[in-house]
């Protein structure tokens, strides 16, 4: 079991000093989710070295994530940018148990004293639809 926060100490976010526009965004998220459930108005800095949640893009299959808790902290690993993004928030949804519409559906997350996350490790599905596409106006334009 790892404890993101008590009343003594906040976890830190741990993030490679060359990450991707979108990585920073999205811990950037992550940061504001773990603000919202401690009531903290500040903490849970993001550091290049020596955190307690550590986020990193590997190779691999690309938007495949494993996210892992263990005494030591937490490790997100994406394959890819995209990968990556989806593991921090998939983190955010399933171990924070924070909703990820809450700003449109009006349930904000209610704030704890403390909260720790139980050990193990879960990763994403395998991937389903290779390729998508965007259709202005739900047309598909082929006629």
């Amino acid at each position: 079991m790892f404890t993101l926060f008590n009343g003594s100490r906040t976890a830190a976010i741990e993030i490679d000093k060359n990450a991707a526009e979108a990585v920073i965004l999205a811990v950037g998220d992550l940061q504001r989710d773990l603000r919202a459930l401690s009531g903290q108005p500040c903490g849970f800095p993001i550091v290049t070295e020596g955190g307690d949640i550590r986020i990193s893009t590997e190779g691999g299959e690309e938007e495949h994530y494993r996210v892992s808790v263990c005494a030591d902290g937490v490790s997100i690993v994406g394959g890819g940018v995209l990968g990556t993004v989806f593991g921090v928030y998939a983190f955010s949804t399933r171990l924070l148990g924070v909703d990820p519409m809450y700003r449109l559906n009006d349930v904000f997350p209610s704030t704890r004293a403390e909260m720790a996350v139980e050990d193990g490790t879960f990763c994403s599905p395998a991937r389903a639809i290779r390729f998508r596409g965007w259709f202005l106006n739900d047309e598909d334009l082929l006629t």
